[in-house]
């Protein structure tokens, strides 16, 4: 509208005052979020093929399910969160939820009827040990931080070119820094995030173990959700050599 003060008024100081700006919008906006309890509507919200299911449901392998998660809530010391499931042949779970009382795990239809009790327990461990580590409020605030790195390098960019020293070589050389901070940034932010991601899945497999104190049942369900993964032509390879 006409109310906004343009950034070249600003300067260099963009920068500073947009970064308490662009957190205390996320912040009101999280709060605004979790009082309506969010994490419980996020599976219905996103996966239209996805229904919130009890240990009455009718649904093949439903009864050794929620054997499964029983035995891992009792291991892990974690209340019992809400479960989901999505009508998909692939074997696959997740979990979501800010913490141990709000959480939700989903899994594929597929999952329950291709794993035996040893695998799924494997699996259902995976999933309750993302929550027991607070894996998915991390990698929240890690995505918002990604986010908040590429407009920061975006304002900071543009900053510079308002500044109105783009005329002299010292300008045209910020300006060049503030081109290479705005693409290299958000690169190398996307990067750590993958780097975390990653050891926090490794992170979870062996507290999966401490849970099951039984190894091979989650390795045996990675085993067969890779296969799922692998072409026909590969799997013939595979299986010739």
């Amino acid at each position: 509208g006409d109310n906004w003060i343009p950034i070249q008024y600003f300067g260099p100081f963009a920068v500073p005052l947009a970064l308490p700006m662009a957190l205390k919008y996320f912040m009101y906006d999280q709060r605004k979020a979790l009082a309506k309890g969010a994490e419980t509507k996020i599976i219905e919200g996103i996966l239209g093929s996805t229904r919130y299911i009890t240990s009455q449901t009718p649904l093949a392998g439903i009864n050794m399910f929620f054997n499964a998660l029983e035995s891992m809530s009792l291991a892990s010391g974690l209340p019992m969160p809400r479960v989901y499931v999505m009508e998909s042949e692939q074997i696959n779970a997740f979990a979501s939820g800010r913490d141990p009382e709000h959480a939700v795990i989903c899994f594929t239809s597929g999952a329950l009827q291709k794993l035996n009790k040893q695998e799924l327990e494997g699996v259902v461990a995976h999933e309750m040990s993302h929550i027991a580590n607070y894996d998915i409020r991390f990698m929240t605030l890690t995505a918002v931080m990604i986010g908040i790195i590429s407009i920061l390098a975006e304002i900071f960019l543009r900053s510079l070119w308002f500044s109105g020293d783009r005329d002299n070589k010292g300008g045209a050389i910020l300006i060049l820094l503030g081109v290479l901070f705005a693409v290299l940034a958000p690169i190398f932010a996307q990067l750590v995030s993958l780097a975390i991601s990653r050891k926090r899945e490794f992170t979870a497999d062996a507290t999966a173990v401490k849970f099951t104190r039984y190894s091979p049942g989650l390795s045996s369900a990675l085993k067969k959700i890779k296969n799922e993964h692998v072409s026909p032509k590969d799997k013939h390879h595979y299986s010739a050599a």
